[in-house]
């Protein structure tokens, strides 16, 4: 028997869009995500080349990945109410603007500590874009094929992040760290500004504005906080982002010296690995729809099926450097962010759903700062196999956490029905 109510919203979109302004808006909303995830993360491939010129110890690379995560901890929760009480369009672009002008910094600056900064600014760009078009695109689309359009919305992840990590290693190794900064910077700026090509929704008189409820940070946070799924959901993915983002900081690095490899080599094996994500957020997203029809409480056990899974291969992966056990890691864990971008947007009112998913992303970045960090003194204490294994244990804790939003998974959601 099914646990899962069924309405009419679940047929029809909340923002009913053209077929030519949606193929539009959500080739622009999927082409800026994979510039966003380029910006922060694809750019890893050039930490070995930069240490080296630098001469930084692997807790100061650590120290530089925490400085974008922490940009965005800082900026995400203003960003995302800002673009549900203001423009959720015109955040996307200041967001896109913010975090090119961010990236080209990066290759102009003179010392570490001016890097650090401008890697500040690219994560306070990249902050509040996911939320906002995240927030977008359950507007336009039935809740119904939400799993199926935001798993396909993540592939974009791998054009950004392992695309990103192939072609800025060889970028590295032609042209030097510096410029390839600039390089993937500037074409990254232009496309912000495509932003303004989205529809902005629905004219809005003042009668409307009148009438329409009004989202105040303190209500916002209350009915984030108060909500069980959320919170349990918030605690999943800071344990989530410790092993992803040591996974992509401190693996070309493994590859480097543990395996001898070249930069570029390093960083094409990690980006054809991510690429497994093409076929593995949507077939998550389609396995997640199918299971929801039958038991709403899989958007958190699914997730949870699939940590249990990664950690045993990475583990297994590391200690026994094989890249083909963590390739079918990396397979598995691509199944995961789709999971929790659909509960951010299932288990709050509609008006909350990008200060959801801002709040959110508070916790997922927050076990990144953690996860870089904390791998990096691992690494310097104990060499970077054993930091890489013994990491995979923030998986078992996010894990168990999944297990726990979905047992309060339908209260939460019938609850955000009401209101």
């Amino acid at each position: 028997m099914s646990t899962t109510p069924q309405s009419a919203s679940d047929a029809s979109p909340l923002v009913p869009l053209s077929r030519s302004k949606l193929i539009l808006s959500m080739t622009i909303l999927y082409l800026l995500f994979a510039s966003d995830l380029w910006a922060r993360v694809g750019i890893n491939a050039l930490l070995p080349v930069l240490q080296k010129d630098l001469q930084l110890t692997d807790i100061q690379i650590g120290m530089l990945g925490s400085a974008v995560l922490i940009g965005m901890i800082s900026f995400v929760l203003p960003a995302s109410y800002l673009a549900d009480k203001w423009s959720r369009r015109g955040t996307v672009c200041l967001m896109g603007l913010t975090w090119s002008i961010g990236t080209i910094l990066c290759g102009l600056v003179p010392s570490m500590a001016m890097l650090v900064l401008g890697r500040f600014l690219v994560g306070g760009g990249n902050s509040s874009y996911a939320p906002a078009s995240v927030a977008m695109l359950t507007n336009w689309y039935p809740k119904k094929s939400w799993g199926k359009v935001i798993g396909l919305y993540n592939t974009s992840y791998q054009i950004g992040i392992s695309g990103g990590l192939i072609v800025t290693g060889y970028l590295a190794a032609a042209y030097g760290w510096r410029t390839t900064f600039v390089i993937i910077g500037i074409p990254s700026l232009i496309l912000a500004l495509t932003a303004l090509l989205i529809p902005a929704g629905p004219a809005k008189t003042a009668a409307t504005i009148a009438k329409a409820p009004r989202v105040s940070i303190r209500e916002a946070l209350s009915v984030i906080l108060k909500n069980r799924t959320l919170m349990s959901t918030a605690l999943a993915t800071t344990f989530f982002n410790i092993t992803t983002a040591s996974f992509l900081m401190f693996t070309p690095i493994y590859f480097i010296r543990e395996m001898d490899m070249d930069v570029a080599k390093a960083a094409s094996i990690l980006g054809l690995m991510g690429l497994t994500g093409f076929a593995a957020m949507p077939l998550g997203g389609l396995i997640l729809d199918a299971w929801y029809k039958r038991d709403m409480r899989c958007r958190g056990w699914f997730p949870a099926i699939c940590l249990l899974l990664t950690a045993i291969l990475f583990c297994a992966g590391y200690a026994g450097k094989s890249l083909l056990f963590m390739t079918l890691g990396c397979f598995t864990i691509n199944m995961v962010p789709t999971c929790y971008h659909v509960i951010t947007q299932e288990v709050v009112p509609a008006r909350y759903k990008a200060s959801s998913y801002g709040s959110l992303v508070i916790f997922l970045q927050l076990g990144g700062t953690i996860g870089s960090t904390l791998t990096g003194i691992l690494s310097h204490s104990f060499g970077i196999q054993q930091a890489l294994v013994w990491i995979q244990l923030s998986l078992v804790l996010s894990a168990c956490c999944f297990l726990a939003a979905g047992l309060c998974y339908r209260q939460d959601f019938a609850r955000a029905q009401e209101r």
